[in-house]
């Protein structure tokens, strides 16, 4: 178990980081394609299941960028910001809630501020605002963005699946 979790600075595109993730959890971060300066921030429990068995894992991290990319079905660019995951693998299968907390990010061309909204995920994909159902059962939420002076709202669910691109 780490107490403290730090990885610092590295590029996201690298294959030894994303190597070091499990299988299933490597094909979700492989799916948006990210591009750029990364780094990570928080807690990680593994811990052996016994013998024969794949170790057990829960996490709650922190995950910058700085001039990163995304591909979500479209480019986000210049990605400043992230995200917080808390999560949990028993080896087989692994889910992960998380609170979107971009500054800033370039989509289509124009500049959005303050992203933040829920996102979830699991070996099925990823899904962000009202599709990121609360693990409190509580009222869902939206991805909101601030643009051109006012606000974006996601008002479709969406949902990034790993057999295919973004579907809204």
């Amino acid at each position: 178990s780490f107490q403290r979790l730090a990885l610092d600075r590295f590029l996201a595109e690298q294959d030894t980081v994303l190597g070091a993730l499990p299988e299933a959890l490597r094909r979700a971060v492989a799916a948006v394609r990210p591009r750029g300066e990364v780094s990570v921030d928080g807690v990680l429990d593994v811990h052996a299941a016994g013998a024969g068995r794949p170790a057990v894992a829960s996490w709650d991290v922190n995950v910058d960028m700085e001039q990163a990319s995304l591909d979500l079905g479209t480019a986000v660019e210049h990605v400043h910001g992230g995200v917080r995951l808390r999560g949990q693998s028993d080896g087989r299968d692994w889910h992960c809630d998380g609170e979107i907390a971009v500054d800033s990010a370039l989509w289509h061309g124009v500049q959005v501020t303050r992203v933040e909204g829920p996102l979830a995920m699991d070996r099925s994909g990823a899904r962000f605002g009202a599709t990121a159902l609360r693990p409190d059962g509580g009222e869902p939420r939206h991805v909101l963005a601030r643009l051109a002076g006012g606000t974006l709202a996601d008002r479709k669910s969406t949902r990034l699946e790993l057999q295919s691109r973004l579907h809204l």
